[in-house]
């Protein structure tokens, strides 16, 4: 019994001394963004460029974008004597960290968009960056000249010691097979790149009609929020003004059902809201609109749009135009009829939705494929 414990110890002690199995290597995949010059939507490109399969998670909504907008020219001091000294340079600004809400961005690897990845297999997918950037301030640093990183998946967890492992799931890339010969990786990381022109759609000042011989014609403009979220397609509320911005008062009626809503979103563009140029106004529901005032219309926009425009939760792009009555003859004075729609649309993000984010479930590009 004394020896079969002694032989206990020492194959006990040989095992503690073993050491570690060594660590496997990274997958080699790769993140890619490309932002075309001719378009608003960028491209994002993963490429395993390993020779084994790996598991991915071909989420757009995994996308974090951070933005290092471009360092101010240096300001030149003056002194009270005014004598100029070297100019003073500021540090950078702090970058700016673009990510979905909690409500949009899953929160691990969600089942139908797991993607089996063969070697040389690539994932495409086109996002919107003002989805992501969707504030002012965001949208605003994706400015010209500002330099951003791209990364996909979810983020590491704080180094603490030596890094000798991925970490605990949720992954972005892990392997495909039951032996694994490389490791999982929480996140992929794309080489910076610098942003060539603005994303923002400039204004069109085609937003009204006023008499080209008359300087001191009415002129009516419409305008909207640039930006408004929404829970779901039921809580979709948009407050409208309508300005003169002529010489001289003009005679108006509108309303909610005058109003035109143009909407390009996930699933193509929709028209909704047909007003009516038949329809008999009374002479008490006409007003004056005199120089330098405005009418505030706040508009429930799933009243005049079906339910199923907003069904997919993403980014859309409102587009209003308000379309005016003819005046009744028996009016005898003479309104405004010309519609009017705002200067750009207004853009519109909805977290929540009837149908999935995606229409489609990913497809490997490049190489044959097999299911995850």
């Amino acid at each position: 019994m004394r020896l079969r414990i002694v032989a206990l110890l020492l194959t006990g002690a040989i095992a503690s001394a073993a050491p570690d199995p060594a660590p496997l290597p990274s997958p080699q995949v790769t993140l890619r963004v490309d932002a075309p010059e001719d378009k608003s939507a960028w491209r994002l490109v993963v490429t395993n460029e390993g020779d084994v399969p790996v598991r991915l998670a071909a989420d757009g909504r995994l996308l974090t974008l951070e933005i290092q907008p471009p360092e101010p020219p240096p300001v030149e001091a003056t002194s009270k004597t005014g004598s100029k000294s070297a100019p003073a340079r500021k540090g950078p600004p702090a970058p700016i960290v673009c990510r979905l809400p909690a409500s949009l961005r899953p929160g691990g690897v969600v089942d139908d968009r797991a993607l089996i990845l063969g070697p040389g297999a690539r994932y495409e997918e086109y996002v919107n960056p003002l989805l992501y950037c969707f504030d002012a301030r965001a949208a605003a640093a994706l400015a010209p000249g500002a330099t951003v990183t791209a990364k996909l998946g979810f983020p590491p967890p704080a180094a603490r010691g030596p890094k000798k492992a991925p970490g605990d799931p949720p992954f972005v890339v892990e392997p495909s097979t039951r032996d694994p010969a490389v490791a999982a990786a929480k996140e992929l990381t794309a080489a910076p790149f610098v942003i060539t022109r603005p994303l923002e759609e400039d204004a069109d000042d085609r937003t009204s009609t006023a008499d080209g011989d008359d300087a001191q014609a009415p002129k009516l403009e419409l305008s909207a929020p640039r930006r408004i979220e929404a829970e779901d397609e039921l809580t979709i509320n948009l407050s409208l003004t309508i300005k003169n911005t002529g010489g001289r008062p003009t005679t108006v009626h509108f309303r909610r059902d005058n109003l035109i809503f143009d909407v390009e979103g996930p699933d193509g563009p929709a028209r909704c809201g047909y007003p009516t140029n038949r329809r008999q106004v009374p002479r008490d529901l006409f007003w004056a609109l005199k120089p330098g005032n405005a009418q505030q219309l706040d508009v429930w926009v799933g009243e005049m749009c079906s339910d199923v425009i907003f069904d997919r939760p993403g980014l859309y792009q409102l587009s209003p135009t308000l379309a005016f009555p003819n005046a009744t003859p028996a009016l005898a004075v003479q309104t405004w009829t010309d519609p009017i729609r705002t200067p750009r649309p207004t853009l519109l993000r909805v977290l929540r939705g009837r149908l999935p984010f995606y229409a489609e479930p990913p497809q490997a590009l490049g190489a044959t494929t097999a299911s995850p």
